[in-house]
């Protein structure tokens, strides 16, 4: 009984670090839940992993409840799907309770590393596959810290959830040297040694890299292009819609910039649509490389969600969205079909998927790579721009399907762990906002009011480098899966396991 309320008091908790200000150091949490999963047996690591897996999803998914209210048929079918959203998430959580209870005993050092590594691999199989939805990473709360996301740069966001993830282990370890009879000082000891030398780590590495890419970025002033974005929501009516858009033009063109960035599917790529020819004239005007979000026919009955690079007096060169939005752009699988039918989804799609994430080059030689809406969420797109040469990374996004503020903001961090995963500027155009500019440091460093219209030139350094991340890609995590199958290995010819 007392577990379960600690599991759900830890579970609700931990969702409030994700609000703005200093919820942050709600991230401390999971120590508590570590403590109430630990040597329970895997039954009971099984079912309370997925307690407080549901518990947080369902605080945390609260926010985002008016994005399932657009499309349900009623309150109650949103509600409904609202609520399979979150026990499917939490499964990834019953899995995490589960290997937990798969880590020998006898080295707190061992339990704090595995448990580490168990919360990793859970986390990566949750971005894994054609219906994944990374929501929710507990780095994502550290952004609001710029100095704590320094180390994402090594292993990708995967290194930042496990270093939160050892933390709490480490934190429950103390706590356990200090209460159970059979602790000893020699053991608090060395467990609060390690939490200071990974405090001291952690401290040291981000406020390097946060020096070294400020001083970086100063001396390289010379290298310097204008990127401005528009944030941009388009008008129901056709010909109102077309006096806006040239309004924001000519404000745009007093600000002269080398590059202009505007949201997800904003003009038809089609020579025969009136607005194309209008777009054309706006690029002679604006004398500028623009790069717009738009549909375009790639086959019969089917067409790309594209980022398309338009030049004066050159053909557009364009990318496809490679990761579609699931059950949206991406239709529910077939034998479900008929259930989500009942809650308002679309039984079927037109939109085809990109083969692979490229980088357009521009007249001036730059490339950016572009991350369409829901993209900027996987690491493995930007990453991948940036080995096909991206100097720097353009988020086209259309976020009125996100009627909360709040969960439109949390949208927007991951650009923070973009930025820093592949030390490159990003440059956010979104309809209704978070529109700004992202630093190779993770820091917003310029952004436009949300829920206004309006337009923002910013100059960015274009780099070149790569970080390990980047070369080696998801290398921690394949570390962290090495160790848990050799721990789960071990685990299973124990007479512990039998007994379990």
């Amino acid at each position: 009984m007392w577990g379960a309320a600690g599991l759900i008091i830890s579970g609700c908790g931990l969702a409030l670090a994700f609000t703005p200000g200093k919820g942050w150091l709600l991230l401390w949490m999971p120590a508590l839940t570590f403590w109430l999963l630990r040597n329970v047996g895997w039954r009971p690591g099984l079912i309370g992993g997925w307690l407080w897996g549901l518990s947080f999803y369902l605080v945390h998914g609260f926010w985002g409840l008016p994005v399932f209210e657009q499309r349900a048929a009623s309150p109650l079918y949103a509600g409904i799907a609202w609520a399979i959203t979150a026990l499917w998430l939490g499964f990834f959580y019953a899995l995490f309770g589960l290997l937990l209870n798969l880590i020998p005993t006898t080295s707190w050092f061992g339990r704090a590393v595995g448990g580490a590594s168990a919360w990793t691999v859970c986390q990566w199989l949750q971005g894994l596959g054609s219906y994944s939805l990374p929501w929710a990473q507990w780095g994502i709360a550290l952004t609001q810290i710029p100095l704590l996301i320094q180390l994402v740069d090594l292993g990708g966001v995967w290194f930042l959830e496990w270093m939160i993830a050892y933390w709490n282990m480490l934190l429950c370890e103390f706590v356990r040297g200090t209460t159970e009879q059979l602790a000893t000082a020699q053991l608090r000891n060395k467990v609060a040694a390690m939490l200071i030398v990974v405090a001291l780590f952690w401290g040291s590495y981000g406020a390097l890299r946060l020096n070294q890419y400020r001083d970086t970025d100063l001396s390289k002033e010379a290298t310097k292009i204008r990127v401005g974005i528009l944030q941009y929501q388009e008008h129901p009516i056709a010909e109102r819609n077309e006096q806006v858009l040239d309004f924001w033009i000519t404000k745009t063109q007093q600000h002269k910039p080398e590059w202009l960035v505007l949201p997800e599917s904003t003009v038809q790529l089609d020579p025969s649509n009136p607005d194309w020819q209008r777009w054309q004239q706006h690029i002679r005007t604006l004398n500028s490389m623009v790069l717009v979000g738009t549909g375009r026919r790639v086959g019969s009955g089917y067409r790309a969600n594209s980022a398309c690079l338009l030049m004066a007096d050159r053909e557009p060169v364009c990318s496809d969205k490679v990761k579609l939005m699931p059950f949206t752009e991406l239709p529910p699988p077939l034998p479900t079909l008929s259930f989500w039918q009942a809650l308002g989804l679309d039984s079927k799609s037109t939109v085809q998927s990109g083969k692979q994430p490229i980088a357009l080059q521009g007249a001036d030689g730059r490339r950016v790579g572009a991350l369409i809406c829901v993209e900027s969420l996987y690491g493995w797109v930007a990453r991948e721009m940036v080995r096909n040469d991206a100097q720097w990374i353009a988020v086209l996004t259309n976020d009125e399907w996100l009627p909360s503020g709040m969960t439109r903001g949390q949208f927007a961090q991951y650009c923070a762990l973009r930025a820093v995963e592949c030390r490159r500027w990003i440059a956010r155009a979104s309809s209704v906002g978070v529109s700004g500019f992202y630093a190779p440091t993770g820091e917003l460093v310029a952004s436009l009011p949300m829920g206004k219209p309006g337009v923002l030139v910013y100059p960015i350094t274009p780099r070149t480098d790569q970080t390990l991340y980047v070369r080696w890609g998801d290398w921690w995590v394949y570390l962290c899966l090495a160790a848990m199958i050799v721990v789960w290995l071990g685990r299973l010819s124990s007479t512990d396991w039998r007994r379990a």
